[in-house]
């Protein structure tokens, strides 16, 4: 509700949630950053400065003002002031969107987009299994042209697919071109479970890409290892392009699958002290591996691939990472909102950090810029990247056969 108040209220409330904030961190000792609020008088002069602040606006603004919003704004602004890169203020709702995306769940139809290059329409790279929009018969390589009536050029591509998500239960409407056919469509959006892993047999070598790390991903990982080594794989290729990162307690579960004995992750926090993170114990898949890497592999798919290199079961091809190797956690507050903080380094199993630096491939290959502009609609058997890998389990057989006919 906008009323206009005195925000004396809501300020005695933040800096109380402040003091909290400093509290906490200063028992867990986890904060990699320094805290200047650290005592009682740092506290008062900022309560006085926000008090001023306060006399000014409530004599002088002409507007109504948003007690709820001022809050926001004094949070956001608080981990602003940290200049934590990867840190954030979340509302309530925001925070209970990225815990359900951390699940795995997504309200929606059930589609990977991306913007066509040569139409500037709404390209369909996937259509998850068990969705709305697999029930309705949308295909991969579709082309939504207009949403609710209006041409997608018109309405601006991040509006149309913001207009194609919603909520669950209400209706999206849309044009799709197939070919040279027009199909419309009515999906009534639902909560369905994100398909993160996607695999198949490139030759005899198992292709899986990971798309994502949340609470779904190992399962679906696991199944997908299971299938190409049912298929008689003789080597894996995880892809990990593109992806950004996600959970380390679903990176820890599958690096612990594949992967034999020895510590995985570790962490260094602000106070010195270093924790082995995560472990694997000593089944693992007895296959060679490598893994596609570009700049866009962050955080923890940087963790999961420089694991991979550093337990020598495989390589790493492509181009180097993003170089994200700090940890941050989540610290939900009373009123439903969060923040996020870095509070360590991360350690792959080498020991080096990759903060800043990224990783860099075994194999350094890039994709042509043909291939680089409809990378949305590449498959791996023509991907020079992924021929790359190809190329390395072919050497490595040829290499075996040598070898044993010696």
């Amino acid at each position: 509700m906008n009323k206009k108040v005195p925000l004396g209220v809501t300020i005695a409330l933040m800096i109380i949630a402040v003091s909290v904030a400093v509290t906490i961190s200063q028992i867990v000792s986890l904060s990699y950053y320094n805290n200047d609020y650290t005592d009682v008088e740092a506290l008062k002069e900022a309560y006085s400065k926000l008090n001023e602040i306060d006399a000014i606006v409530s004599e002088n603004y002409v507007n109504e003002t948003d007690s709820s919003k001022i809050a926001d704004g004094m949070a956001m602004g608080y981990i602003a002031a940290l200049d934590d890169r990867w840190g954030a203020y979340m509302t309530a709702d925001e925070y209970k969107a990225t815990l359900q995306s951390m699940m795995g769940k997504s309200i929606g139809i059930g589609i990977n987009v991306y913007q066509d290059v040569d139409t500037g329409y709404i390209y369909v790279s996937y259509v998850m299994e068990n969705t709305p929009a697999a029930s309705s018969g949308l295909q991969k390589g579709d082309l939504i042209c207009k949403v609710g009536g209006t041409d997608v050029n018109e309405m601006g591509y991040s509006e149309a697919v913001n207009a194609i998500r919603g909520k669950s239960g209400e209706t999206a409407v849309f044009t799709v071109k197939r070919g040279e056919e027009y199909i419309d469509f009515t999906i009534i959006r639902q909560e369905y479970t994100d398909i993160s892993v996607q695999s198949k047999m490139v030759g005899n070598i198992g292709y899986i890409k990971i798309t994502d790390f949340n609470d779904g991903t190992p399962a679906q990982f696991k199944s997908a290892v299971d299938s190409m080594k049912n298929q008689g794989a003789a080597g894996l290729i995880f892809d990990l392009r593109n992806n950004g990162g996600g959970t380390l307690a679903s990176v820890e579960e599958m690096l612990d699958y594949i992967l034999p004995e020895g510590v995985l992750v570790s962490a260094e926090y602000k106070n010195g002290v270093k924790e082995d993170l995560f472990t694997s114990d000593a089944n693992c898949v007895d296959l060679p591996m490598a893994v596609l890497t570009n700049g866009s592999t962050a955080s923890a798919s940087e963790l999961f691939a420089a694991a991979v290199r550093d337990m020598n079961k495989g390589i790493l091809v492509g181009e180097k990472t993003y170089g994200k190797g700090v940890m941050q956690q989540t610290y939900n507050l009373s009123d439903g909102s969060a923040i996020r903080i870095t509070i360590a380094k991360f350690y792959p199993p080498s020991g080096v950090n990759f903060d800043g630096q990224g990783l860099e491939p075994n194999i350094a290959v890039s994709l042509t810029e043909e291939e680089a502009k409809y990378f949305y609609k590449l498959e791996p058997e023509n991907d020079s990247q992924v021929k790359a890998a190809l190329d390395y389990f072919a050497g490595l057989n040829n290499s075996g056969a040598e070898s044993q006919a010696a």
